[in-house]
């Protein structure tokens, strides 16, 4: 099956268990919900631009590799919250961060560099780890600012 559909499919039905949770009552069309909704549509193509990547890195690489390829994002986190969101965090955390990365890769050293195993890992897979971790880090950060300001209902939120 295409990942894409797959993706479709899976958005799809999380639609259909938010709209079972609100009761299966539809979040209003009206000009001003359509116009509020739109915020909501930058997060949701980045989660699906990501996820097609992870199922490209997935088909690139077994998934343990591609594990050890996305942790990059708790680096990625801890450099958005202290330079972009000017939020504390002490070099300690920061190099706590970049030692739990380096922990995974410790850890499944053995496994990469086998060479009975086979796990070459190209580059495009290093590039689409580093892409989505950018792209979940940012739209989870936008939406997160998002369900906290906006003031909507969360399960209309979900919806949207």
């Amino acid at each position: 099956m295409p990942q894409t559909i797959l993706v479709v499919l899976l958005e799809a039905i999380k639609l259909l268990f938010t709209l079972l949770r609100a009761g299966c009552q539809w979040p209003s069309f009206d000009t001003a919900s359509l116009r509020k909704s739109m915020k909501f549509l930058l997060p949701s193509v980045i989660y699906a631009v990501n996820n097609n990547i992870y199922l490209a890195g997935l088909i690139l690489v077994p998934p343990p590799i591609w594990v050890i390829l996305c942790s990059f994002r708790t680096v990625v986190t801890a450099s958005m919250y202290k330079f972009v969101l000017k939020r504390d965090i002490s070099l300690l955390q920061f190099c706590g961060a970049l030692l739990i990365v380096a922990s995974i890769v410790v850890a499944k050293l053995g496994d990469i560099m086998s060479v009975d195993s086979g796990n070459h890992i190209p580059m495009m897979a290093i590039i689409f780890a580093v892409v989505s971790s950018f792209n979940s880090v940012g739209a989870a950060v936008y939406t997160e600012s998002l369900f906290k300001t906006s003031g909507e209902n969360f399960l209309e939120q979900q919806f949207w």
